[in-house]
């Protein structure tokens, strides 16, 4: 015959109940697991769990732990900003590979080309370059010492600066 027992872990808390046979060689002698009691846990409501005390030899309620939730910290004005210029930098080089160039550097290195396409091109990057990060850190000045959240995200920044049409830029269909 077979009795019932309580497993807990290591530190007493109440995992679950299991069977203890009966010893083979000893009539009336259970072989209990390591860990289990025979006292049965009280009842466990929501957000405890019941903890043995191999000391008093009786179960207590106690809260059930919870590991913490990591702090994030809020993002200083310069680490936004900073965000917020990766993002632009980057939407200005995909527009400039858009027009067959490496990134807006390599587009405005043809200033001074004899190839009138890409000399205009490198022009209206130029433009277009300029008025963007005058935008942007007009933007930034604005929401210095506001109250969060005054930084705006990287698409409704982009969206609010001026846009590479507006500087006659154009996509072209081949590479330069």
């Amino acid at each position: 015959m077979d009795i019932t027992v309580y497993q807990c872990d290591q530190s007493g808390v109440y995992l679950g109940q299991t069977t203890a046979p009966e010893s083979p060689l000893e009539p009336d002698v259970y072989l209990i697991p390591a860990g289990a009691v025979e006292t049965a846990p009280p009842a466990v409501p929501p957000g405890q769990c019941a903890v043995w005390s191999s000391t008093t030899e009786s179960w207590s309620l106690q809260p059930i732990p919870t590991p913490e939730a990591p702090v994030i910290p809020t993002p200083t004005f310069a680490q936004q900003v900073a965000a917020l210029e990766v993002a632009v930098q980057a939407w200005l080089d995909t527009t400039a590979q858009g027009n067959g160039y490496a990134d807006m550097a390599s587009c405005i290195t043809y200033i001074n080309s004899g190839v009138a396409q890409w000399a205009a091109d490198a022009k209206a990057a130029i433009a277009w370059r300029d008025a963007v990060w005058q935008a942007c850190y007009s933007q930034f000045t604005a929401a210095q010492g506001a109250p969060l959240p005054a930084v705006p995200t990287s698409t409704a920044l982009i969206a609010a600066l001026p846009q590479p049409a507006t500087f006659g830029w154009t996509v072209h269909a081949a590479g330069v």
